[in-house]
């Protein structure tokens, strides 16, 4: 488990030396840069708490609505449709309102299950949008676009973490040490394919605007 954890950090750690060299000249590449530096802040704070044995889910309270609002933005600069990219900026206000609202109102020591099942949901939808409305750019396939393999991992690592995640809080209260090495293990296998496929499609962005 704790060298699939480390796989984990390690490609989160090379994904975002990548993405440090796809910020110029893309806002939206600026998105999934400002997300890998939030995360690992995040994952470093956590392991300190995890070292000193205290609870850290309340990080997650303050980390899911960051994420989601990157992803978010990264969509809506992805998206052409007018509509859609208004819903979307609509949906970011929202749901720190309720990001918010759940976390005064529910315990902290619990994992952030509503908050994150709602993110996950809305990521789904987008990703699959932004997906199945790809047009290939001149002579460049879309499985050779940025947008599609970054996409794609947002639509399989929520896809993946969806259902667990949100039933984690009733089942660490059934069995504590299964839900963990479950919630571990779940969580660092679609992380790693998520960090896979950013880093690739941050290559494929890289490639494109080096030969172009």
């Amino acid at each position: 488990m704790s060298q699939l954890l480390y796989l984990y950090y390690l490609l989160m750690s090379i994904c975002f030396g990548i993405s440090i060299f796809t910020i110029k000249g893309s806002n939206k590449n600026i998105y999934i840069f400002l997300l890998l530096l939030s995360s690992i802040i995040i994952e470093s704070i956590v392991r300190v708490f995890l070292y000193q044995n205290q609870n850290h889910f309340f990080l997650y309270h303050f980390f899911t609505p960051i994420e989601y609002s990157f992803l978010s933005a990264y969509c809506l600069l992805t998206l052409r449709h007018i509509l859609l990219k208004k819903l979307i900026k609509i949906s970011i206000g929202l749901f720190w309102v309720f990001a918010i609202y759940t976390f005064i109102n529910s315990s902290l020591l619990d994992f952030p299950s509503i908050s994150n099942g709602i993110e996950s949901l809305l990521l789904i939808l987008f990703a699959t949008i932004v997906l199945l409305t790809l047009q290939p750019v001149s002579k460049i396939s879309i499985y050779s676009l940025s947008e599609f393999w970054i996409a794609l991992a947002i639509l399989v690592y929520f896809t993946g973490t969806f259902i667990f995640n949100g039933a984690y809080n009733y089942l660490r209260h059934q069995d504590l040490d299964s839900a963990k090495a479950v919630f571990n293990l779940i969580n660092s296998i679609f992380n790693c394919l998520f960090y896979i496929l950013l880093s690739y499609g941050l290559l494929c962005f890289y490639k494109i605007k080096r030969f172009n």
